[in-house]
């Protein structure tokens, strides 16, 4: 802290003013409302007349030089008073008071530092928010091993895909996102592996033989929507039946 004083007329008395008291209203980029400050500054080490400072600014730089302040004004008091003892007992409490507007400081630049906070999220909420965000969203492509994750557990996707692999002479992949949308739907509706079993045996011995019906014989129409009306349709279909109508029952 620098220990250079200017000088300040104030109704024709000389008063002293510490250059860390001003350099605060200097800073500030209103040079109307730093002039303000000063001028009350200077006021208050005169007179002892307590600044009112209009702005946010002007406050913040006033609580900051607080405890200068106050220092300063207790040394002019004890220069007036003279005495030893008057200096003794003015050294005292400004140090009392010192002490003081410290915590008064402290305590207002703390508030003041909240309000302005609260205007706007922190860092940290603003990371809180970033992983709240990036846990929530799921992103349109697969990923590696997508569907693997919680709410997975437990559903056989690699056998379901097998058992239609099997019946079709296809190679759907097990991992594929579309896939696992579907059976997973299905997995919560309280469908099970056997349900699965039954819906790719009956629908691909009632298609297989027939070259426009077979082209269904793939995840999207086995473990879509009509899954339950698969299920319950008869295992050993009646052959010989008009593609259309078959068609027409998907």
């Amino acid at each position: 802290m620098t220990c250079t004083t200017k000088t300040s007329r104030f109704s024709g008395a000389v008063v002293q003013v510490l250059d860390s008291l001003i350099d605060g209203p200097l800073e500030l980029s209103n040079v109307r409302e730093g002039n303000e400050l000063i001028g009350a500054i200077v006021r208050y080490l005169r007179t002892g007349a307590e600044p009112e400072p209009r702005t946010d600014a002007q406050r913040m730089a006033l609580t900051m030089v607080r405890p200068v302040l106050e220092k300063s004004r207790a040394r002019i008091v004890a220069g007036r008073e003279g005495g030893s003892r008057g200096g003794g007992e003015s050294k005292a409490s400004s140090r009392r008071e010192g002490k003081t507007g410290s915590k008064e400081a402290s305590g207002g630049s703390t508030e003041m530092e909240s309000e302005v906070t609260s205007k706007r999220p922190s860092k940290t909420q603003s990371k809180r928010a970033s992983d709240i965000y990036s846990s929530s969203y799921t992103p349109d492509s697969p990923s590696k091993g997508e569907g693997c994750g919680e709410g997975d557990e437990g559903i056989p996707y690699e056998a379901i895909v097998a058992r239609l692999n099997g019946a079709t002479g296809a190679s759907y992949r097990h991992t594929t996102r579309k896939t696992r949308q579907l059976i997973r739907a299905r997995w919560s509706e309280g469908f099970r592996l056997p349900d699965f079993e039954r819906v790719v045996d009956t629908m691909a011995a009632a298609w297989s033989g027939d070259p426009k019906m077979a082209q269904y014989l793939r995840p999207e129409t086995l473990f879509g929507p009509k899954f339950e009306g698969y299920l319950n349709r008869p295992s050993s279909p009646a052959r010989g039946g008009a593609a259309g109508d078959e068609y027409s029952r998907l």
